[in-house]
């Protein structure tokens, strides 16, 4: 969330009034106090969560005084928080405009930018920022944090360690310099730089919390859930320590203490949504609920996703099941919009996000996440539902690719190398640079067919050996997966793509990185989350030479026994593919 909790208001100077005007001060003086007044109202309603509150008092105080800084950078900061980005801008700027010698409203706007994931204006303005305030270590912190997101690693160590050299205990400094280490793999240093942090901040449960998912990449588990043990005893209510040490339990396979893990996120999170705790206590779906609910049968549930796209799809197997067991009236899925033709056909409505929030949606009687229905179903290892394939393509969308792919020489294999996801913490350890797939892409008698997008994407352009790409045709994950249901084979590293496949029951190799991930569990190649995808991991950190080469290994023997034809290059021109290389 926002860096400025609350912006002390020492730092806040007032311009010398002349005092020839009395009168005029006198006024401007009454003005100033009672939008103080109104200001630090604000402020109290902000500590306690209360953001609507606290922006009516900031906006009064506004009102009475057009140059309150404190006032408008606050609100500022509100409206970013409930994305209210426009709004948020437009006081921001004003603030700047008014006081451009104080850093505050600047760093505030840096996170706006930041949240619109406007990524290269927000770099662009992290330096305007330090070229203002050199001394500003935050300015340094907050850029160093975009150029992170950006995978401008070098460039991110450089500015968080100047600011470190500007405050050498400024504490978000060690915390975000300790994500960067776990993003870049570095794990080793990672660890003793975290030591090294824990020495220095003590009660710092983000730390702790930080080595536990160092320690998991590493099959350190033991160290792990001590350090998470550590974290959740210094801030219990921590929704992300729990969902750290909800991940580790899931992929050692304990699912019983994951769910209970879970159970207490979601409290953790509740206790922190401020004035919107009561609304979704209130109508939060429980089997105890649908017990006491004598009408239930009458009553629409809306489901709501909250993970990332693959996540969603995994866990979209329970709504059948849901369905059955409790039998409402009606289900509602508020989701990211290139789910909603993935939802549509098994939920009676699906709003897209972010149009939809838990508040605004369609009027409902119940909500719940979708990630919980595991844990109402009390899953484990062995009752994982095997409904496999529960996501279905229609006949007309296959046939929009059939006839294309079928005219396609040799095996039939789609490829995606990249997680396209800066904001995910372990996207460099998932995603692999597509010059590393040579000994594969060399292998004769297959077509290789991209289903990569967003930024790994680019790679293509540089590629020596020729990729078919028609993912401009891709617009949401219906159209992959009807491009999917015509493959052959489908190699994919652990994103997104490799979760539809499995969800569509299609042949699926996932490259899984030695840390793996739960739905991948250790040590197996077969997960019972999805059993038609085939787990090739890795043996050691950033090893992904070796996996590659034991696929290529497995997928000649495959061209041999299907006695796939060599790959005619000389005829592409004529079926009017779209090559790279």
């Amino acid at each position: 969330m926002g860096i400025l909790s609350v912006l002390l208001r020492s730092l806040w100077g007032r311009k010398q009034q002349n005092g020839s005007a009395k009168k005029e001060v006198a006024f401007s003086t009454e003005s100033e106090l009672r939008a103080e007044t109104f200001t630090l109202r604000g402020i109290g309603h902000f500590n306690q969560g209360q953001l609507d509150q606290a922006a009516e008092c900031y906006l009064d105080a506004i009102r009475l005084f057009p140059l309150c800084i404190e006032a408008l950078v606050n609100i500022g900061n509100v409206y970013l928080l409930q994305a209210r980005y426009e709004e948020a801008d437009i006081f921001l700027t004003k603030a700047i405009a008014i006081r451009p010698e104080l850093y505050q409203p600047y760093l505030v706007r840096i996170q706006l930018l930041l949240r619109q994931k406007a990524f290269e204006e927000a770099i662009e303005f992290g330096y305007q920022i330090i070229h203002l305030h050199p001394e500003c270590a935050e300015a340094y912190l907050h850029l160093g944090n975009v150029c992170m997101l950006q995978a401008q690693y070098e460039e991110a160590d450089r500015l968080f360690t100047q600011a470190m050299v500007l405050e050498p205990k400024l504490y978000k400094a060690y915390l975000v310099q300790l994500q960067l280490l776990l993003r870049k793999g570095e794990l080793d240093r990672a660890v003793e730089f975290g030591q090294e942090a824990i020495r220095l901040f003590p009660s710092s449960d983000e730390v702790y919390a930080t080595l536990g998912d160092i320690y998991k990449e590493q099959r350190r588990y033991e160290d792990a859930e001590l350090a998470l043990a550590k974290a959740l005893e210094l801030v219990p209510e921590r929704p992300w320590s729990h969902i750290i040490h909800f991940h580790i339990l899931l992929l050692r396979g304990d699912f019983e203490r994951a769910w209970a893990a879970l159970v207490k996120s979601e409290k953790s999170f509740q206790s922190a949504l401020g004035d919107l705790a009561a609304e979704y206590s209130k109508k939060k779906f429980t089997h105890e609920r649908y017990i006491q609910d004598p009408d239930f049968h009458q009553k629409t549930i809306l489901f709501w996703t909250d993970w990332g796209l693959g996540d969603s799809l995994l866990f979209l197997r329970y709504l059948a099941l849901f369905k059955k067991r409790y039998q409402p009236q009606r289900i509602i899925v508020a989701c990211e919009k290139p789910l909603t033709r993935i939802f549509q056909g098994l939920v009676d409505d699906v709003i897209p996000k972010p149009e939809a929030t838990l508040i605004t949606a369609s009027p409902y009687d119940y909500h719940s996440p979708l990630y919980s229905l595991p844990c109402l179903f009390e899953t484990r290892v062995e009752s994982i539902p095997q409904s496999v394939p529960y996501i279905s393509v229609s006949g007309d969308d296959k046939a929009k690719w059939a006839d294309r792919i079928a005219a396609l020489p040799g095996l039939k294999v789609g490829l995606a190398w990249g997680g396209g996801d800066t904001i995910n913490v372990k996207d460099a350890l998932r995603s692999i640079p597509l010059s590393k797939f040579e000994p594969l892409l060399s292998i004769e008698g297959i077509t290789w067919v991209s289903l990569q997008k967003g930024k790994p994407a680019e790679q293509l352009r540089a590629l020596a050996c020729p990729i078919i790409d028609w993912t401009e045709e891709l617009q949401d994950m219906m159209d992959t997966a009807a491009l999917i249901e015509n493959l052959d084979l489908t190699i994919s590293v652990d994103t997104s793509v490799i979760n539809l496949v499995g969800a569509l029951g299609r042949p699926g190799w996932v490259l899984n990185r030695y840390g793996s991930e739960w739905r991948w569990f250790c040590d197996r190649e077969v997960s019972p989350w999805y059993p038609s995808v085939r787990i090739f991991s890795q043996s050691s950190m950033n090893d992904w030479d070796s996996v590659i080469a034991r696929m290529a290994t497995e997928l000649q023997k495959i061209v041999e026994t299907t006695g796939a034809p060599r790959h005619p290059f000389s005829n592409q021109a004529e079926l009017g593919l779209q090559i790279h290389g």
